[in-house]
C-alpha cells in the first residue's frame, strides 16, 4: 500500500479531533506492519469469495 494512497484517503474519515491523530497513527501501523511483512494481505477477489460463500454473505446476496 502506498502512503500517497493513505494521505489522500485520510481526509475521507468521518473523525473527530479527539481521535484523529489516534487514528492516523493506526493506519500507518498497519501499512507498517504489511510492508514488513507481519501480516499479509488477501487478494480482494479471494475475499468476495469467501464472503459469499459464508451462510451471512449467501442472506445479504
Amino acid at each position: 500500500m502506498d502512503s500517497l494512497l493513505t494521505d489522500s484517503l485520510i481526509p475521507t474519515f468521518q473523525i473527530t479531533p479527539d481521535l484523529e491523530a489516534v487514528q492516523i497513527q493506526e493506519v500507518r501501523r498497519r501499512i507498517d506492519d504489511v510492508r514488513t511483512g507481519r501480516v499479509s494481505t488477501i487478494p480482494g477477489e479471494q475475499v468476495f469469495t469467501k464472503n459469499q460463500q459464508s451462510p451471512a454473505g449467501r442472506r445479504s446476496a
